[in-house]
């Protein structure tokens, strides 16, 4: 039998493990750089989001205190970020309305409740800032101030007694007028 062919010269085609683990490690660079780069993006904050959350959150307590002919209150935690509802029953306490165990509305990562200022009442920068929705549709005229990392800010204006809402790029105070 004739052999064609020098076994010592043929050659198994193929990659050898030195080279795949040379790809796997630059692709885990890469990726690296990538997620890198899209997380400070993310993390920066979508203003638009939040202040569309915070908007329907103000119509529906608005909607529930008219519907329902008893008083809502609709709590800015400065501190931990969110809001939170709350009934007023016919004594006069205040009751937290939550799904379940989780708060109504916590700011998308990367928002920031900076400040709220509510009608007759002044600026609240921490702590808790409650706002009141009346059984006739009318509420506290209130301006919220939302800013994310990137140091750029919305202000929410909401009339008492219509309830529209007006978003300002930047940061607006109308103190002279509260």
């Amino acid at each position: 039998m004739l052999q064609t062919g020098n076994p010592r010269t043929s050659r198994v085609e193929g990659f050898t493990l030195l080279e795949l683990l040379v790809v796997l490690a630059i692709l885990g660079v890469l990726l690296g750089i990538f997620s890198l780069g899209t997380g400070s993006i993310l993390s920066s904050g979508d203003l638009r989001l939040a202040a569309r959350e915070i908007l329907s959150e103000v119509a529906s307590a608005r909607g529930r205190a008219a519907g329902s002919r008893s008083e809502q209150v609709l709590v800015f935690n400065l501190d931990e970020n969110r809001l939170e509802r709350e009934i007023k029953e016919k004594g006069g306490e205040s009751v937290s309305f939550r799904h379940g165990k989780k708060t109504v509305l916590t700011m998308p990562r990367g928002v920031v409740l900076v400040d709220i200022r509510v009608e007759n009442r002044g600026k609240f920068q921490e702590g808790k800032a409650a706002v009141h929705f009346f059984p006739n549709g009318c509420l506290e005229r209130m301006l919220i101030h939302l800013k994310n990392l990137k140091e750029s800010a919305y202000t929410i204006e909401i009339n008492a007694v219509t309830g529209q809402a007006t978003l300002y790029e930047g940061y607006v105070d109308q103190e002279e007028e509260m």
